[in-house]
């Protein structure tokens, strides 16, 4: 037990420090090229989602190893279980447009490489797009059996595993809807064609949004299918019915595997 909880605050501190940097480069930002020059651009959108996704998941490491169950388990389990597939989509699609953009060529590129040298565009480019995955996918690696047990406490309610409907929607707000709200809070409020200087069509480009959404949240399937409640699934004919009746037992189990 000291054993573990020595690991769950050493885990711990080292996901602060990646907190503190998180907000560290995002205020840096701001500090160097405005404020309209941040929030103008989604990959910072990203970030600063990313950076509170970080934050608000800090207690993971400690909640397990001390074997917290209160409410505060619960709303932990519950935050994680409605945005992380939803982060991981952004984070990706971001991540695949960007590549697009920059295979396919922009003005902006050719505008930044006249006052910045391509290496620190190519640096900028690695750490804030690309490292962001790596970043979120060390996370879930972390703390996946958190993960499976997060899961376990939004699917198996009996209102979500009982009913097809429910169940499909709340599927669609994970791979789809979740992920696409703050892309659409973005074009509400800037101009993409403008801001990234591209001639790209804006349908072309929610196409291609879609599909990169569609690719990056598909692993969520996998997991719902061959992972889905730990290792033991439920019976073949869910989602439609299920025989799953010991809500409290399945997820006390997945609980003491996530330590």
């Amino acid at each position: 037990m000291r054993a573990q909880l020595a690991l769950a605050t050493v885990a711990t501190l080292i996901h602060l420090s990646v907190v503190a940097l998180m907000f560290a480069a995002a205020i840096g930002k701001i500090v160097e090229f405005g404020t309209l020059e941040y929030i103008q651009h989604f990959t910072n959108w990203t970030w600063s989602l990313l950076s509170f996704f970080f934050l608000f998941t800090l207690p993971v490491h400690l909640f397990v190893a001390n074997g917290v169950v209160d409410w505060k388990l619960d709303a932990l389990a519950g935050f994680v279980a409605l945005t992380f597939v939803p982060m991981w989509g952004i984070v990706c699609t971001v991540w695949l447009l960007v590549v697009f953009m920059l295979l396919s060529g922009s003005e902006l590129l050719d505008a930044l490489s006249m006052v910045v040298p391509i290496s620190v565009i190519v640096l900028g480019n690695e750490v804030f797009h690309f490292m962001i995955v790596l970043m979120t996918l060390t996370l879930a690696i972390v703390i996946q059996r958190f993960l499976y047990y997060a899961y376990n406490w939004l699917f198996s309610h009996r209102v979500v595993h009982r009913n097809r409907r429910v169940f499909w929607a709340l599927v669609l707000y994970q791979v789809l809807i979740g992920p696409a709200i703050p892309l659409l809070l973005y074009l509400a409020a800037f101009d993409p064609q403008v801001v990234y200087m591209t001639t790209m069509n804006l349908i072309a480009g929610g196409a291609l949004a879609l599909g990169a959404l569609l690719i990056s949240t598909s692993p969520f399937y996998l997991f719902l299918f061959a992972f889905f409640m730990g290792s033991a699934p439920l019976d073949r004919r869910f989602p439609g019915e299920s025989e799953f009746e010991a809500l409290a037992d399945r997820l006390s189990v997945s609980y003491a595997k996530a330590k």
